[in-house]
């Protein structure tokens, strides 16, 4: 019949499937960051460039970095190439909190000589209050980078 609304308990399930899910995804919260680290001649090195808040799961999505050499690439014209060096930029993530320093490398980026960048899809987790790490390792010069990385908090509990 027009103008008759009818209810099956079909039609309930359904909303309430949806209204479910609704509710979660109030629970998750999109994350990027973007850093910029110096890194000097003593390599492998890791720097903090997150801290992930209490009570959240960070599931990181895509990361991407950026390795120049710092002597030479502010110069004008010069682009800062460095030859034969072998660089590799990683997040370091601790997926489940009870190892202090970390316990997943995810490997951005790695190749020979400098400048040097590049990205890709990450499948990355860090418990909360956790401290995601960028990593960078080869390097015999002193090295400007940037970082980024895209993901999404949820509650954890």
């Amino acid at each position: 019949m027009i103008g008759r609304h009818h209810t099956s308990p079909r039609l309930l399930v359904v909303l309430g499937s949806v209204a479910v899910l609704l509710g979660a995804c109030g629970s998750i919260r999109p994350v990027n960051v973007h850093g910029g680290v110096f890194f000097n001649e003593a390599c492998p090195q890791a720097h903090a460039i997150y801290t992930v808040p209490a009570g959240k799961l960070l599931i990181i999505e895509d990361a991407s970095a950026h390795a120049v050499n710092s002597a030479t690439a502010s110069t004008p014209g010069n682009p800062g190439i460095v030859a034969g060096i072998p660089i590799g930029m990683s997040l370091r993530t601790n997926p489940t909190g009870s190892i202090p320093f970390g316990s997943a490398d995810h490997v951005i980026v790695s190749g020979v000589g400098l400048p040097i960048g590049g990205g890709r899809t990450v499948t990355g987790y860090a418990a909360p209050e956790t401290q995601v790490l960028f990593l960078l390792g080869g390097c015999t010069v002193t090295v400007n980078t940037d970082v980024y990385f895209s993901g999404r908090l949820v509650d954890f509990h």
